[in-house]
């Protein structure tokens, strides 16, 4: 695992102190010995789960969600770092993620805890987003050429595109990133294919965090954007009935808005009524700045009239 264990260390010796336990205290309640507990206060690698949960419900602290939050910077599961590479992906600024990435690589150069294969992925990254175009819509062909080859050449043995079973979430973040491209180009028949492995290979992960969730609720979203695109209406509601009634999944406000929206939209199109009041109640929840992009997109794109858009 690469944590920072002296870091986290301390940090459940804080804890402990905060709490007013003695070691001998934690000892006689939990069973765990004072050696153990000595161990991981300072930093020797690595606590059972069982360890940290028994200490958890003593402290009222999740120790086994802090440990996490240690991740060296530059480690595949760190939450920052995906944070920046996705904010960088989304908002297409690809020549401040070549920036970032070459900065990354010039740390793991000095960073002696860093193995030859992460290095090697990051330089096979790195080297693979340089080779994107900046403009979304004059290059589209290019740029799919491009994050295909990213996602065969980020694994070597990986057969094709999707052959490996699971997926760093930056190879997640670049799968996406394609099947938006693919729609983006009108190869909508692709785009639903991509989506569709995805959406299968996610759902197989032994567990789902909420970033797996929201990506999950992105894919739905798009897939039902490509269906969409294709006049498949009836599809369309499939997949937001489909997403809305898996238990497992907890969107974010907006996306549920979106998915609520794509539904609405897609009830329009076939006559049916009922498709008023669900753009009611997405128009409803969803936070400001979305509830007025959807008022405004439902006018000028679809000429859908509604007495909330009325109202501002």
């Amino acid at each position: 695992m690469n944590m920072n264990f002296i870091e986290y260390g301390d940090l459940v010796l804080s804890i402990r102190k905060n709490c007013g336990f003695t070691r001998e205290q934690v000892r006689e309640v939990t069973g765990i010995s004072i050696e153990t507990l000595r161990r991981i206060e300072c930093g020797k690698p690595e606590p059972k789960l069982s360890t940290l949960d028994k200490l958890s419900f003593l402290y009222k602290v999740d120790l086994i969600e802090l440990l996490t939050k240690t991740r060296i910077p530059l480690d595949f599961f760190s939450e920052d770092l995906i944070d920046e590479i996705i904010n960088k992906m989304t908002n297409m600024e690809y020549e401040e993620l070549k920036v970032m990435i070459q900065k990354i690589i010039e740390n793991m150069l000095c960073d002696k805890s860093t193995t030859p294969t992460e290095k090697k992925f990051f330089n096979d990254f790195l080297n693979s987003i340089t080779l994107v175009e900046i403009s979304e819509t004059k290059n589209l062909t290019k740029n799919i050429i491009t994050l295909e080859n990213i996602l065969i050449g980020l694994s070597s043995n990986r057969k094709t595109m999707l052959s490996d079973q699971y997926f760093y979430t930056i190879e997640l973040i670049t799968a996406i990133a394609l099947m938006i491209q693919y729609r983006r180009n009108n190869q909508n028949t692709k785009a639903i294919r991509i989506i569709q492995q995805l959406l299968y290979k996610t759902k197989q992960y032994p567990y789902l965090n909420k970033r797996q969730i929201n990506f999950l609720g992105s894919l739905y979203l798009n897939l039902s954007y490509s269906y969409h695109i294709m006049d498949e209406h009836d599809e369309v509601i499939h997949v937001v009935d489909e997403v809305l009634l898996d238990k497992k999944l907890a969107f974010t406000t907006t996306l549920l808005c979106d998915l609520l929206t794509r539904k609405a939209i897609a009830l329009y199109h076939l006559g049916d009524d009922s498709y008023y009041d669900i753009l009611t109640s997405a128009i409803i929840i969803a936070p400001p700045t979305r509830s007025r992009f959807i008022k405004s997109m439902i006018k000028s794109q679809y000429n859908i009239t509604h007495h909330l858009c009325d109202a501002d």
